[in-house]
Formats: C-alpha cells, structure tokens, sequence
C-alpha cells in the first residue's frame, strides 16, 4: 500500500513540475518571438527587458523548459521507468537554485527583490521531492 501512496506522491510532484516547467517555457518562448522576431509589435511594452541577444537566450531556455516537462510528464506513466529522468531534473534544479543564489550574492539581480529566494526556495524543494519520492526499484520485466 505504501508503494502505491508514493508513486502518486511522485506523480503529483512530477505533473506539477512539468506544468510549471512548459508554463516558463512558453512565457520565455513568447519574449523571445517579441523581442526577435515581432520587435515592432512589442510598442505597448515588452515581455522581457533584454537586447537580442537575451532574447536568444530566452529562447533557447524555453525551448529546454518544454523539453524538460516533456520528459518529467513522459515518467508520469512508469514511475519506475523515469528515475534517471528524476535524479536529472534534480540535479538540474539544484543547479539552478545554486546559479540564483550565486547571483543574489554577486548583486546581479539586485533590483529583483526576493525573486531568486523564491526560485531558489522552489527548485531546491522540487529537487529534494523527485529525489525522495522516486521509485528506486528496477521496473517489473515483461510490462
């Protein structure tokens, strides 16, 4: 009965993870396209504050973020079968919480307020989730 508790408990981390991931990626999708490719619709205010080449950039992180929540929502169907998606995304998202912090630290992103504590705060929390909570057991043979 436990294994069953944890495997929805995994689920639910991993579908909302991947939501949250294709919702940021489409949202830096959607700057890049205004700041590269629709530069003369963008009069009434810009999704991202960047130059073109932040664009670029956003645009190539999106593209990640809907990959990346493609994958996690792939491990939704056999958890067991997704653990290595699982310690990847975790690793992933502790290397984002450290970038953040490195850049509060640095002064970077000073005028962003308590944004990286927040993003730090919630990848290192998704992290810990999918590490904990996956399925560790080698899938069943012949299913």
């Amino acid at each position: 009965m436990r294994e069953r508790k944890t495997y929805l408990a995994y689920r639910l981390v991993a579908l909302l993870t991947a939501v949250v991931c294709a919702i940021a990626g489409v949202m830096l999708l959607l700057g890049f396209m205004q700041g590269t490719i629709l530069p003369a619709a963008a009069s009434g205010g810009r999704l991202l504050a960047t130059n073109h080449w932040g664009s670029y950039l956003a645009g190539l992180t999106g593209a990640l973020f809907l990959v990346w929540s493609i994958l996690l929502a792939a491990t939704l169907r056999d958890p067991p079968r997704g653990h290595a998606i699982a310690v990847g995304s975790a690793a992933g998202f502790l290397l984002l919480g450290f970038v953040n912090l490195l850049a509060r630290f640095s002064g970077e992103y000073g005028e962003a307020g308590g944004w990286q504590k927040l993003v730090t705060t919630t990848a290192t929390f998704a992290a810990l989730s999918l590490i904990w909570l996956s399925p560790t057991e080698p899938p069943e043979q012949g299913s």
